[in-house]
């Protein structure tokens, strides 16, 4: 619908896929939900780990920017070189046959896992995530409400949370905190991890489970 209202108004419509970008799939959350912007942002996992951002879209509009358009884009590191090559590695992993295939098989195994165990130690609360991003959203025990940001607002435990977070650390597990009492840190799988990574996390989540229901 926001698409249809843009095209009908003539409003340029702009994607932020710094979270997004290449974590779904080759075409980050526009193409996995089929619905393309005019202009996009990206950042974060299209460098690999290397910081760079970019922005990108439709002819008509990218060629009134400089060095060919009247509009200047500028940046003190736009012409670093590394962080350049570091993304165009990462879209040619990207495109690579089954690379998103491997991220659903051990995320469905985690996310699986990991609810299988909010329902046995009855922990209100579930996992949900798309390609290599996910979260744990204690308190928070309708999946749908992850939609309604009031709503995750209301019932969102930090403080079970900020328990996991710390129970995992001592087990060698590293959860990144949440930093605010609103939504939890949305967390990522790599192409390092392993399924005998994603087994014995969720060996240790039972175990922390015990400890803090």
């Amino acid at each position: 619908k926001v698409r249809e209202i843009a095209d009908r108004e003539n409003i340029v419509l702009i994607f932020d896929e710094v979270i997004t970008g290449l974590r779904m799939r080759p075409g980050s959350a526009q193409g996995y939900y089929g619905v393309y912007p005019d202009l996009t942002t990206a950042a974060k996992a299209i460098g690999g780990g290397l910081p760079i951002a970019l922005i990108g879209g439709k002819a008509e509009i990218m060629d009134h920017f400089s060095p060919f358009g009247e509009v200047v884009m500028s940046g003190t590191y736009t012409g670093s070189l590394m962080p350049v090559m570091a993304a165009v590695e990462c879209m040619r992993m990207a495109l690579e046959p089954g690379f998103y295939d491997y991220f659903d098989k051990i995320g469905g195994r985690l996310f699986e896992g990991i609810n299988s165990l909010f329902k046995q130690y009855g922990i209100p609360g579930h996992v949900r995530g798309i390609g290599a991003r996910w979260a744990l959203y204690f308190g928070v025990e309708d999946p749908e409400d992850d939609f309604d940001f009031r709503k995750i607002a209301g019932e969102f435990d930090r403080g079970l949370d900020k328990r996991f977070v710390t129970e995992a650390l001592k087990r060698g597990l590293w959860f990144h905190d949440t930093p605010t009492d609103i939504t939890p840190a949305h967390r990522a799988l790599t192409t390092a991890h392993t399924m005998a990574d994603i087994d014995e996390t969720l060996e240790k989540t039972e175990e922390i489970f015990k400890v803090i229901r």
